[in-house]
């Protein structure tokens, strides 16, 4: 897949800024509300975005080219922060987390409110920036350039802009890691854009939570003495699938995925156990009923160890 696919063409900024203008407008007059933003202010932003297009742009395909996995976007990260120190931002490297950064611009008349655009960056195992990363990063130096500008332009314009690169969003939870660690400590807001086929001010968002069941039975010659052994892998293969069958019982707002990472040894023996779960449950959404599945896997199993990993919170 060529690389321009996931790269904004420079020549586009324009026209994407005026389409969404007619958007705003549009939802605006559906709510009954006044919109807050003139078409001037709009143009104004456009143009400042317009000037550094085609480095946005080297930026956001530097980063295509490298992909790099969750906590190893070493690249990604000296790309982005020499870009923000560009473009005149006050840049701490490796904040917090070794691939993560700060990046802050304050108003000349004060400090408050704090706003935190997000930087993601990291790829998915296999294929790259198929989700899209480069232009996170890349949209989201975009809007810093421009509020940073609109800042100085508009004295009115009171606060400071916090520029945050969360690494790790694809696994192992960066923005957790970066919570837990006080990195948005003193955010008012933050906000972030993820590429879609579709416009959406308030999309969808669910919480995540893995869980690793590790099935154990007992070991016996698959050919001459198999009813002395319990299979685990039989006991997984049904969990699996029993799983499968309380979809249709969920709601839409759930999503549950489960994959085998492990099935067992050599044919001739009964797997007595499925090393590391052996089903690595990624449940979508934390309202799901959490008894029912655990209640499916233990009919299955002779045993069973659910472990919980880190994931988003409600």
């Amino acid at each position: 897949m060529p690389s321009v696919m996931f790269g904004i063409n420079a020549s586009i900024w324009s026209e994407i800024v005026q389409v969404d203008y007619v958007h705003y407008l549009r939802d605006n007059e559906e709510k009954g509300s006044k919109p807050t933003m003139s078409e001037e202010d709009f143009r104004f932003l456009c143009s400042v975005i317009d000037r550094e297009k085609e480095f946005l742009n080297s930026v956001s395909q530097d980063i295509w080219k490298t992909p790099e996995l969750a906590y190893e976007e070493f690249h990604a990260h000296d790309v982005l922060t020499d870009a923000l120190t560009q473009l005149g931002f006050q840049v701490e490297k490796h904040y917090k987390l070794p691939t993560a950064f700060k990046a802050e611009y304050a108003s000349k008349t004060g400090t408050a409110p704090v706003i935190a655009i997000i930087l993601e960056y990291d790829a998915l195992p296999g294929i790259g920036h198929a989700c899209g990363h480069n232009l996170i990063a890349e949209a989201g130096l975009a809007a810093s350039l421009a509020i940073k500008e609109a800042m100085d332009a508009d004295p009115k314009l009171e606060g400071k802009l916090l520029v945050l690169g969360t690494p790790a969003e694809e696994r192992r939870g960066g923005k957790i890691d970066l919570l837990e660690a006080g990195a948005f400590q003193g955010v008012d807001a933050a906000m972030m854009v993820h590429p879609s086929k579709y416009t959406s001010t308030f999309p969808p968002v669910l919480s995540r939570l893995s869980m690793n069941v590790d099935f154990k039975g007992k070991e016996a010659h698959a050919a001459a003495f198999p009813w002395e052994g319990r299979n685990a892998l039989d006991a997984a293969v049904a969990a699996y699938q029993n799983i499968a069958l309380l979809r249709q019982q969920m709601k839409p707002s759930n999503r549950v995925h489960a994959i085998i990472t492990n099935g067992g040894a050599e044919d001739f023996n009964e797997p007595h156990r499925l090393n590391q779960a052996e089903l690595s449950d990624l449940i979508r959404h934390l309202a799901l009923s959490k008894q029912s599945t655990a209640s499916v896997i233990q009919t299955a199993a002779m045993k069973f160890t659910p472990t919980r990993r880190k994931g988003y919170r409600v």
